[in-house]
């Protein structure tokens, strides 16, 4: 077997290995001879298959078997034998013409590939003694605590009835009933449906023409689906919704106290705020680390001057 480096450019490496046609002849022979006494032929008895015979039935099969180990166990040895770790995995090109692949699988022709990667440059470490960092500590205050608390209180909200009319936050029970070009569509008919306006739970401008509507009003909505809503015989069209209104609720004042942290899962609003400062601080934890880690790097990139295996990187970027 011939190694040949033929490219040796920055981190770019390109080897060229040849296996010459007698030693993959011979290494089929060897391969055959152990699988002769294992074949089972009709006509022969076990054991007294000739070699020629089994050379004719199984040698390109087995010649197959040969090229796909050596393709897939030498770029490892060639690289441990030169003392190199590539960056990605090393790409290997052989020949794609059926007659030259027809002449190595009959020994006819040496089996040729290349083998091209680029290698891990050498690193050589350094002190990092002149390296300092700074972690920031953030205070979390009970007004933060208990803000944080009333967003969570949503999920949890109660409302109460009201005669007025519908504004921003109210919930509106209603049924409706969707049109396009005068037909009702698929999924766009609901009754007793809840919508809190301001939720941005519907099509953009449905939830605005609630505000001022009453409980007993019946109202005709006109909107424009999205061009990129999916479903597509609806999406960029315009559409109607007959609306009949059952309610209107408002919001019923949030109280931060035992009561809200018992709807929330919690024995006592002690232990709600508890778990929700560890949450916050979690958060700005996650934060300042991030800021530490940046400053590290920086540092550690003003430290240490290489070069980058292109692929490397180039696979880094698709990542990101």
């Amino acid at each position: 077997m011939q190694v040949t480096e033929t490219l040796a450019e920055g981190l770019k490496r390109e080897i060229k290995v040849v296996v010459p046609a007698k030693d993959m002849e011979q290494r089929m022979n060897e391969r055959l001879a152990e699988v002769k006494d294992k074949v089972r032929i009709n006509g022969f008895r076990p054991g007294k298959v000739p070699v020629a015979h089994v050379k004719k039935m199984y040698g390109k099969s087995i010649m197959a078997e040969l090229v796909n180990e050596i393709i897939r166990d030498k770029p490892s040895a060639i690289l441990s034998e030169r003392g190199e770790k590539s960056a990605t995995q090393p790409e290997i090109v052989m020949t794609e013409d059926e007659k030259e692949a027809e002449k190595i699988l009959s020994a006819q022709a040496d089996l040729e590939f290349t083998l091209s990667y680029e290698i891990i440059p050498a690193i050589e470490l350094k002190s990092v003694d002149g390296i300092k960092v700074t972690r920031e500590v953030v205070d979390v205050s009970d007004e933060e605590i208990n803000e944080q608390i009333e967003k969570i209180a949503e999920s949890a909200r109660t409302f109460e009835t009201k005669k007025g009319k519908a504004a921003e936050g109210d919930r509106v029970t209603m049924d409706y009933l969707g049109k396009v070009d005068g037909e009702a569509f698929d999924g766009g008919k609901d009754e007793d449906a809840e919508l809190v306006i301001g939720s941005n739970r519907f099509i953009p401008g449905f939830e605005d023409q609630l505000v001022g509507v009453k409980a007993g009003d019946e109202k005709v909505i006109t909107v424009t689906f999205p061009a990129d809503y999916p479903a597509a015989n609806l999406a960029g069209k315009e559409a109607t919704f007959d609306i009949t209104v059952k309610e209107v609720a408002s919001p019923a004042k949030t109280e931060i106290n035992d009561e809200l942290a018992t709807k929330l899962g919690v024995e006592s609003v002690e232990k709600l705020k508890e778990i929700v400062r560890g949450q916050i601080e979690s958060q700005y934890g996650n934060v300042t680390r991030q800021k530490v880690k940046r400053q590290i790097l920086d540092q550690l990139d003003a430290l240490y001057k290489f070069e980058s295996p292109s692929k490397l990187v180039d696979a880094e970027f698709e990542n990101i």
